[in-house]
């Protein structure tokens, strides 16, 4: 079973004053609990403030994507209402929603007092994480082969999971882009693709397959054709459109039907 993870915000009195000390914890298994200390209003009890959510979020955050709380940007877009004023032996709950923990995320936080929970809402934050990744070094056109100076290494913040980027530019090296990006773009896995074998005009050589007989005769490529995909060819003997899969780069196998 996948262990579900808590990040709670331990209100605690020292003598300095009322801190925030953050620790994560989990149900079903323990673990160590980093701490942070964030300042609070002097007194005995006090309101719910953004810079507690942000802090708890961002721990939280932090721990699930094993990246360090510098690294992260939290900002957010509504904040808890009618909740009363917090005592120092409250614990704030912080949970993730569905959505996933990056870009605009919904987060679930809690008031618990003892085994009580006694306030809960819906929170929406907006987390950026920095990282380092393969940038567009100039403006990209859609079906450009990317070699090693189109890509420049810089570290930016991402709103998108971090297994969408490649860890070294050498990984996009050779790949063809989907879609045109603009200088400075993050390029990620999902806007590359693989180069075609065959090109769209190519002439290459029709392989027919049955039984124990095989033909072969001249086709004209109608599109783009890449390894094992289906690909549209003129026969150019007798001018009709067949398909058939790509074999190598020179060579397709026509789907008898």
């Amino acid at each position: 079973m996948r262990m579900r993870r808590l990040l709670y915000i331990m209100l605690i009195l020292s003598e300095m004053g009322p801190y925030a000390a953050i620790a994560s914890d989990c149900i079903g298994a323990c673990a160590d609990t980093p701490q942070a200390a964030v300042r609070m209003t002097e007194g005995p009890s006090f309101g719910l403030s953004e810079m507690m959510l942000i802090s708890g979020i961002r721990t939280y955050a932090a721990q699930r994507l094993s990246v360090k709380e510098s690294e992260l940007k939290v900002k957010l877009t509504n904040m808890p209402s009618l909740w009363g004023s917090i005592s120092p032996e409250d614990i704030l709950e912080v949970k993730e929603g569905s959505q996933g923990l990056l870009g605009r995320s919904a987060f679930l936080v809690s008031i618990r007092r003892g085994l009580k929970t006694v306030a809960s809402q819906w929170v929406t934050a907006e987390v950026l994480v920095r990282q380092e990744v393969a940038l567009a070094a100039a403006s990209l056109k859609r079906h450009h082969l990317i070699n090693r100076g189109d890509l420049t290494l810089q570290a930016v913040y991402l709103s998108r999971p971090l297994e969408l980027y490649a860890e070294a530019p050498e990984a996009l090296v050779g790949k063809r882009m989907v879609r045109s990006v603009d200088q400075g773009v993050p390029i990620s896995m999902d806007i590359v693709e693989e180069a075609p074998l065959i090109y769209k005009g190519d002439r290459v050589s029709l392989l027919i397959q049955e039984g124990g007989f095989s033909i072969s005769t001249i086709g004209l490529a109608k599109e783009d054709g890449f390894l094992g995909r289906q690909i549209a060819v003129m026969n150019l003997d007798s001018k009709k459109v067949v398909y058939g899969r790509v074999q190598d780069a020179a060579t397709v196998k026509i789907t008898l039907r």
